[in-house]
């Protein structure tokens, strides 16, 4: 490309040369020489030819530049009229999209349409291209496989003298790689990595919607707090792949048992937490902490071991128990407490004494 730019620009020069020095001689001869008139027009129309072919010249480059950046660009490129038929694609955009020219040329870009957007979206988006001259964001698009990609995107107008858009240029980028790896380093940051719970900071967020919402429409919800019954005796002797493994299948299982709108976490360690909204009574509670009792004293099976375990609970009420995170979590760890006292494999409330 280089060589290229190169190449035009040499030519140019030497035109724009002999272009000064027939006006140099033109001048020369006015000042010192008498000469014809026909002497003087010709030097003249000489130097005016030469510095019309050096405009094209440079219209030239300029033109083969363009057409390089076009063609070379790792950007989609797609120009259309302004009908928004489209007239050109370049290589990126069939790289990106799937779609070639005589895919495309001649159609409208709807045919990358991915359903994700409603035709108010759209609406807005040409509406302030054509009182603004310009649209930029990210939208979902469909290639030729089918598949939904990501891309940022721009779309510039171009207008004539008279300020009518002639053209629509979009130019875009292909974002899902990057998008699905912010949306990974986001899951790790808010998950369990091994059982893929939500962790405690993502519990704390989730249950603080939740207690704003039973605080606005003065519903009961529960705070349970689960811990599994000699889970260090199991890492002990058949190792920790196994423990894990356990870990697995607990939280399998509880999420198995939540209702529309529960909330299942890991806390850490063989910790589970949970909550409950919307409840009608504390037996709806009482209810779940059962099942899931029942359900984990199954026999499971992990990598040839059969393991028959058991887990303990802990229940606070929203609001009889207490009215924010901390105090719920407190109290229901307290009634866990109770509940390993009691022998484990068993449900504690924590206000059942005074209720």
């Amino acid at each position: 490309m280089i060589r290229e730019i190169e190449g035009a620009v040499f030519p140019l020069l030497m035109l724009r040369i002999y272009a000064l020095i027939g006006l140099l001689c033109t001048a020369l001869l006015l000042l010192w020489l008498p000469v014809p008139a026909w002497l003087v027009a010709a030097l003249l129309g000489m130097a005016i030819v030469l510095l019309l072919l050096e405009s094209r010249a440079r219209q030239h480059q300029d033109d083969r530049l363009a057409a390089t950046v076009f063609e070379t660009s790792s950007n989609g490129i797609l120009i259309s009229d302004r009908n928004n038929t489209v007239l050109a694609i370049n290589p990126a955009f069939t790289a990106i999209t799937g779609y070639a020219p005589e895919d495309i040329v001649g159609k409208s870009p709807k045919l990358l349409s991915s359903g994700c957007h409603d035709q108010l979206f759209y609406q807005k988006l040409w509406q302030q291209i054509k009182t603004e001259g310009m649209w930029q964001g990210e939208i979902w698009n469909r290639n030729k496989r089918g598949e939904i990609y990501a891309e940022w995107l721009t779309i510039n107008a171009a207008k004539n003298a008279q300020g009518e858009i002639t053209h629509h240029i979009a130019v875009f980028s292909d974002i899902t790689a990057r998008k699905k790896q912010a949306e990974r380093i986001e899951h790790l940051a808010t998950h369990d990595s091994l059982t893929g719970l939500p962790n405690r900071i993502m519990f704390d967020e989730l249950i603080g919607k939740a207690l704003a919402d039973a605080r606005r429409s003065q519903t009961k919800m529960a705070v349970l707090f689960l811990d599994l019954d000699k889970f260090k005796q199991v890492n002990d002797t058949l190792g920790h792949d196994i423990g894990d493994l356990l870990l697995q299948h607990v939280a399998k299982t509880l999420h198995a048992l939540l209702r529309a709108g529960d909330i299942v976490a890991r806390q850490g360690g063989d910790e589970f937490t949970m909550a409950l909204p919307n409840l009608a009574s504390q037996q709806d509670a009482v209810q779940l902490a059962g099942k899931i009792l029942r359900a984990l004293e199954q026999p499971c099976t992990l990598n040839g071991h059969v393991l028959q375990i058991s887990i303990s609970i802990g229940i606070a009420l929203f609001p009889d128990d207490g009215e924010d995170l901390f105090t719920l979590l407190k109290h229901a760890d307290v009634a866990l407490y109770r509940a390993k006292q009691a022998g484990r494999n068993n449900f504690q409330l924590y206000g059942a004494e005074k209720r």
